[in-house]
């Protein structure tokens, strides 16, 4: 027989923690010992643990969106080097830089401005280069069609195929 978990008070603190480590409903479930269905249910009874889950995946997300837009834009800090001089060691403090990494700039911008960024792009018949790829469509068109008219061969099936 499965064992009954009841919410406890405690379990609010715990999910806030939980969800700033970035774990999803079925993880947090597996923690509490119950179903995500369970876990849904709790977050429906008590608003203190529901303000818990929005809070710490808030949390979580707006961290992992300062560390894109740090490699998008490239960024700086400080750190020790450790040598060894003379037998001792020597600790100096650096600067180390990092670019801008362009992978990191694409997925922001495709997801921030997807109206600009998208791979697809729509095309306005409508607009001077749709009017001129219309054209040239009609154009293609005819000449297929005066192609099949013409006394050359018109079925590709009556066509010989070249000899290996």
């Amino acid at each position: 027989m499965p064992r009954t978990v009841r919410y406890r008070k405690e379990f609010a603190r715990q999910a806030l923690r939980l969800c700033r480590l970035g774990l999803d409903n079925g993880e947090l479930a597996e923690f509490f010992g119950v179903s995500p269905d369970c876990l849904a249910k709790w977050a429906a009874a008590h608003p203190d643990f529901a303000e818990s889950l929005d809070q710490g995946r808030a949390l979580a997300d707006a961290l992992v969106g300062q560390r894109l837009f740090e490699r998008a834009t490239g960024y700086s800090h400080t750190e020790d080097k450790i040598f060894q001089y003379g037998g001792k060691p020597v600790v100096v403090p650096t600067v180390r830089h990092y670019p801008p990494e362009v992978s990191a700039m694409v997925f922001w911008l495709k997801n921030r401005r997807p109206d600009l960024w998208r791979d697809k792009a729509d095309m306005d018949l409508k607009s001077d280069v749709g009017e001129a790829f219309r054209k040239a469509l009609e154009a293609f068109n005819r000449d297929i069609e005066e192609a099949r008219g013409s006394e050359c061969v018109s079925n590709p099936a009556q066509v010989s195929k070249p000899s290996n």
